[in-house]
């Protein structure tokens, strides 16, 4: 794929930046945000031992430069890409419901064909019968 992009936006004073990440450190200011705890510590029975609950992380957080408050990084797709992938799973999924059809259709050739040799049978079981 392409190189990761990201989008800044405050929707306050609307002003916007989009950048690859590498000027970020250098232009704007950070706000550090400690990790959310996971939950109480736990001891072990057997082994007498505490058990830290992993914690979670925040996204990063960074100061509009404009207005000062809060921005969040959001990562930019590859519209293009999306769209090509989603042509081939779509056509792959056209190719598959065409071989299905494919055999749908051979499966009820071959139980017409039956059906009618059966009646062909069956007929002359009643001519064969009836003389």
């Amino acid at each position: 794929m392409g190189a990761k992009v990201y989008r800044f936006y405050c929707d306050y004073c609307n002003w916007k930046k989009i950048t690859d990440g590498t000027d970020v450190k250098d232009t704007m200011n950070e706000y550090l945000t400690s990790p959310i705890p996971g939950g109480a510590p736990k001891l072990d029975e057997k082994t007498k031992k505490v058990i830290t609950s992993k914690s979670i992380p925040q996204p990063r957080r960074f100061k509009c430069p404009q207005c000062g408050r809060l921005v969040f990084p959001k990562k930019i797709t590859n519209p293009q890409e999306e769209m090509r992938l989603k042509q081939e799973a779509l056509e792959r999924e056209a190719a598959a419901e065409k071989e299905r059809l494919s055999v749908m259709e051979e499966m009820k050739e071959r139980a017409e064909k039956a059906l009618e040799a059966e009646n062909k049978a069956a007929k002359e079981r009643t001519t064969w019968l009836s003389e």
